[in-house]
């Protein structure tokens, strides 16, 4: 059994979720080509005078829906490169824990691969289908493509070595 206030507050959750999805939609062809940007006024008190955050979501561009935040604050090209980024990634993180899953994780460089293989996988999916911060996304996602590149890098370089050796 759920309780009662529980169910309450995932209706509206899911509710809240749908609303953003609808506006986001109707938003897209306004910024189709350039996208409106980031970033919340700093005149906004939208959440004084609307509870449901309907509108405080909307201006700060969170559609809890990755393409949907992406096309809206960044437009088709954003969207597109954004996605070409997050697939790029995904194949990287992808090759390492491949790597990792055929030559063992003995030492803790190799461990912490294998987490950051595994977290960008997460987060991406996360990111498409969950929160949709296009903002947050480009800030956090360029850390850990710089890190999943040096440790495929690191790691082709310790293979090499051990079969040279």
């Amino acid at each position: 059994a759920v309780d009662k206030q529980a169910r309450q507050d995932g209706d509206a959750t899911f509710e809240t979720r749908r609303l953003l999805r609808k506006v986001g939609f109707d938003l897209i062809p306004q910024y189709f080509w350039t996208g409106r940007g980031f970033g919340l006024a700093s005149t906004d008190y939208s959440w004084q005078w609307d509870p449901s955050t309907i509108t405080t979501h909307v201006n700060q561009g969170r559609f809890f829906n990755g393409f949907i935040g992406l096309m809206v604050n960044t437009g088709v090209f954003g969207t597109v490169f954004m996605l070409l980024f997050l697939a790029s990634g995904t194949f990287l993180a992808w090759d390492v824990l491949k790597h990792l899953r055929g030559h063992g994780c003995d030492d803790y460089f190799t461990r912490m691969c294998a987490v950051l293989g595994g977290l960008w996988i997460a987060n991406t999916i996360a990111f498409l289908f969950l929160h949709g911060d296009s903002e947050y996304a480009m800030k956090t996602f360029s850390l850990q493509a710089g890190l999943l590149l040096a440790c495929r890098v690191r790691l082709k370089a310790r293979l090499a070595t051990a079969a040279a050796g």
